[in-house]
């Protein structure tokens, strides 16, 4: 007895084929949810602006990364959806940098741009003007570097890499404005190793260092670093005013004729001040290494590394008086 085709196929009860369509599609859905946490567990781990955020960030050892954005900026969102998403990217912020992220939002009712109070405060410190901005700080707050404008993958971990070198001088800085002299030399002597930053940069790192060791009474390393000066900052750049001052640190010339030779360029009579005032504190002469300072920021007062240094100066003055 031959059996005829619906005889023949195979019979599937409906509660099996229920079953089977929920557990297929429900694995699918489990599977893409776990895809899209996983996802976002192993992206950057920013951080949002908060009193909070920013009291963790003072107190943890690495760079800060400060990502200004907005949700209305479409380089802003192209980041989000390449840059940000890159694995090296991900795992180099994650590792070397404690990142935050303050975004600006568009009111849906008014259409208009909300910016939080204490956002629009960081705003204004840093001086943003520009979005997507990305702002690389010590953890104590002072600057290191800024970029703005849509960043490649490439483009992002260049600044990102110069920006640790760079924190190098910028310690640097921190500790001479500090009084902390060793350290301070210390910083200044790795980054003139590491560096290839312009001339700007090196002839101001050589001039700090060396002062850094006089500060430390280590006087043959300070020489050194004097000499290595000459031959780096005089022959290749032809850089007058560092050669001035680097004379006047080796004591070949004295504070009048240093002063004569800056008089007719306010800023570097101002960097020349500097100097001559942190001489006089070595020398015990405080009082007049104070006039220096304070000449600094009366007449010349901006956001150079010589007012930072000046205004360190005399906080330390201040505090030992007391």
């Amino acid at each position: 007895m031959q059996m005829n085709d619906s005889q023949s196929a195979l019979h599937i009860p409906l509660w099996l084929t229920v079953a089977l369509v929920f557990l297929l599609t429900g694995r699918t859905i489990i599977f893409y949810k776990d895809q899209s946490t996983l996802s976002k567990s192993n992206g950057i781990r920013w951080h949002e602006l908060s009193a909070l955020s920013m009291t963790e960030a003072n107190s943890q050892p690495k760079l800060v990364l400060y990502s200004f954005t907005a949700d209305w900026s479409r380089p802003c969102k192209l980041m989000e959806r390449t840059t940000y998403l890159n694995r090296e990217i991900i795992s180099l912020i994650n590792q070397n940098f404690f990142a935050i992220k303050i975004i600006d939002k568009i009111d849906k009712k008014t259409q208009v741009t909300v910016t939080d109070k204490f956002a629009l405060q960081m705003e204004n410190k840093y001086d943003i003007f520009n979005l997507p901005q990305l702002i690389v700080t010590l953890p104590s707050g002072k600057k290191v570097d800024d970029r703005s404008a849509y960043l490649s993958i490439s483009s992002l971990k260049d600044f990102l890499g110069e920006c640790e070198i760079k924190a190098l001088y910028t310690k640097g800085l921190t500790y001479l404005a500090d009084g902390k002299y060793s350290q301070a030399a210390q910083s200044f002597d790795s980054w003139l190793k590491q560096s290839n930053a312009n001339s700007y940069y090196i002839s101001n790192g050589y001039l700090y260092c060396a002062l850094a060791y006089k500060m430390a009474s280590e006087d043959k390393k300070a020489m050194d670093i004097l000499s290595l000066a000459l031959e780096k900052c005089y022959k290749i750049q032809d850089d007058k005013v560092t050669k001035s001052i680097i004379d006047f640190l080796m004591g070949r010339i004295n504070e009048d004729q240093l002063i004569q030779q800056m008089e007719s360029e306010p800023f570097n009579l101002a960097k020349a001040r500097y100097f001559t005032g942190m001489m006089k504190l070595k020398n015990g002469n405080v009082k007049a290494g104070k006039i220096d300072f304070q000449f600094i920021l009366e007449k010349h007062a901006s956001y150079s590394d010589t007012d930072f240094l000046a205004n360190g100066q005399l906080k330390l003055i201040e505090l030992k008086s007391r």
